[in-house]
């Protein structure tokens, strides 16, 4: 089957993480037979940008396409908003008009691929702008071509509520799809809130199982990484370093916790998105803390095996892969109870749920880990297992492709 994917989240040259969990599907898929091509719009990035943001400078060094991992991947350019350089009030009013950008950016580019390639399907990961630029373009180039759109988190529980214009676009995105597909049971229940759309699948975001398994050199690597950290306990987090992870609350539970445990680490791994807030709390924690910053993928398996407990205090979640990617490795997981975390992680049973926002709460069940290694332990077994029997993205492709399947034939 023929797959053109469209996904402003997938990796790129110069941000080899972004969007890692779509290219992992896309893997899966391809493994089953699918035949796919991906479009993954870059901003336009004119020069006063590039003055002001490391992140627009970064762009234009992204290609117009390139073969990735055997797919070729094209990245047509478009006038994107820098809503976060103009401050959320003025940024996020003028969001609204983003999709039509998108739509005139990439239009050309997609209806080349749909004359050339043929596919079956048009698979959009994102309700809006990516999934709203889809089904404007089923009124065209698209009327003869079955659409499917993911939705992850973000895109269905922010942004909808961002303004009641914003919200009508959502649901236009919604209400003009062959079908939805959601990660977890929350994201489809405000997708059916917001639209009344009933044609949604609940398929889990999941694991390369083979990729977090660790070989010979990397469990001397693990070995070797760990030595460093002696007899002290460390506590991982991976992710955007930013508010809406809870980064915030995380490093005050910390700060709280080695007032009276001297033997605790914690590490950051992930971009940096508050560094002047980052930096106060560094100053102060005397070395405790360790930013590592953005890593390959490759790497994320080394910090999470050499870790005692995961954390992910985030204030909102669809259905967070690095979860599923350290339950996978083993270990204990704390986890703010928010979007689809719990459909997973049963509290006490798998991992520990906390409510977003609750340094208290973050306090309690990292000492309850760090006081019973026991407990600790079995948590982790029951959490791999859980992944193993239910969230890999084997599993993942088999049913997207079932999805696929009954689209076309109807």
């Amino acid at each position: 089957m023929k797959v053109l994917l469209v996904s402003s989240m997938y990796p790129n040259p110069v941000n080899e993480n972004a969007g890692i969990f779509v290219e992992e599907q896309v893997k899966a898929l391809v493994k089953k037979g699918c035949d796919i091509k991906v479009v993954k719009p870059v901003p336009y990035s004119p020069s006063i940008l590039r003055r002001v943001n490391q992140r627009w400078k970064e762009y234009i060094n992204v290609p117009l396409s390139e073969i990735r991992n055997e797919i070729e991947i094209f990245y047509p350019r478009y006038l994107q908003i820098p809503h976060s350089l103009l401050g959320d009030l003025i940024g996020y009013s003028l969001l609204y008009f983003q999709g039509e950008l998108l739509y005139l950016g990439i239009k050309q580019k997609i209806n080349e691929i749909i004359v050339n390639f043929r596919p079956h399907i048009v698979h959009v990961h994102g309700a809006f702008p990516t999934g709203y630029v889809v089904s404007l373009l089923k009124r065209s180039l698209l009327r003869n071509v079955k659409t499917v759109l993911t939705l992850h988190g973000g895109d269905i529980n922010v942004i909808p509520f961002r303004s009641r214009l914003i919200k009508r676009k959502v649901k236009e995105s919604l209400n003009n799809q062959d079908a939805i597909i959601a990660v977890s049971q929350n994201l489809k229940d405000i997708a059916i809130s917001i639209s009344g759309c009933d044609r949604i699948y609940v398929i889990p975001n999941g694991v390369d199982i083979h990729k977090f398994t660790l070989s010979t050199e990397d469990l001397e690597l693990v070995k070797k990484k760990r030595e460093i950290f002696k007899e002290n306990k460390v506590i991982l987090f991976v992710g955007n370093i930013s508010r809406e992870k809870g980064i915030i609350e995380l490093l005050e539970a910390f700060t709280r916790l080695i007032s009276y445990r001297d033997n605790l680490i914690l590490i950051l791994v992930g971009r940096v998105k508050i560094v002047d807030i980052l930096n106060r709390y560094l100053s102060s924690l005397s070395g405790k803390v360790k930013v590592i910053g953005p890593v390959k993928h490759e790497e994320i398996k080394i910090w999470m095996n050499l870790c005692d407990i995961f954390v992910l205090p985030s204030y909102t979640e669809g259905l967070p892969v690095s979860m599923l990617e350290a339950m996978s490795c083993g270990k204990p997981v704390v986890v703010s109870k928010v979007g689809g975390v719990s459909e997973v992680v049963k509290d006490k049973k798998n991992g520990l749920l906390v409510r977003p926002k609750d340094i208290d709460g973050l306090v309690q069940c990292i000492e309850f880990l760090l006081d019973n290694p026991h407990k600790a332990k079995s948590l982790g077994e029951e959490g791999r297992k859980t992944i193993l029997e239910n969230y890999t993205w084997s599993k993942n492709a088999e049913r997207t492709i079932e999805v696929y399947k009954n689209i076309v034939s109807n």
